[in-house]
């Protein structure tokens, strides 16, 4: 939650401590193949604004790597939106819109990241998208989703009037 926060303020140096405390060979290998996909997001993105551009790629191109669909079998929604995120520090922004449309195709109706309580479109992974047309379409698609499955449950919550 601190580096988070520390990101959104700008406060590079204690995102900078933060993530040395929690994971310091992030900082130093570049290589996220064994990390949470979170820290390595974070530390993407902190080398990203300190200007270490050609480190943080690398070290986001490791977890995209880790991240892979699998050849066979289920992609986690959770590993679409990792890799929406990466791709979007990358300057991608088309491969991370076709990630969060996939993962939208495969349900996911999640706005809110509960971890960092921040919604979908304040996350500052997705900053470079938030004035991107398809990107603003699908947040209004996930949210007109939203509201129609609230209106179905509170309308079959409602006791049956009788005649």
């Amino acid at each position: 939650m601190l580096i988070n926060a520390s990101l959104l303020l700008g406060d590079l140096p204690t995102a900078r401590r933060e993530l040395m405390q929690t994971n310091p060979t992030l900082l130093t290998t570049y290589d996220a193949s064994h990390a949470q996909p979170e820290s390595a997001l974070f530390a993407g993105e902190l080398l990203m604004r300190e200007g270490h551009t050609e480190e943080a790629t690398r070290l986001l191109e490791t977890l995209l790597a880790s991240q892979a669909p699998p050849a066979h079998g289920y992609d986690r929604v959770g590993r679409k939106l990792t890799r929406a995120k990466a791709l979007a520090l990358l300057g991608r922004p088309d491969a991370a819109i076709e990630e969060l449309r996939a993962a939208q195709l495969q349900g996911n109706r999640l706005l809110w990241d509960f971890d960092y309580f921040q919604r979908m479109d304040r996350l500052t992974p997705f900053a470079a998208l938030r004035k991107d047309p398809r990107f603003v379409a699908m947040i209004g698609e996930i949210e007109a989703d939203n509201r129609a499955m609230r209106d179905r449950l509170l309308q079959q919550s409602q006791p049956a009037k009788e005649g």
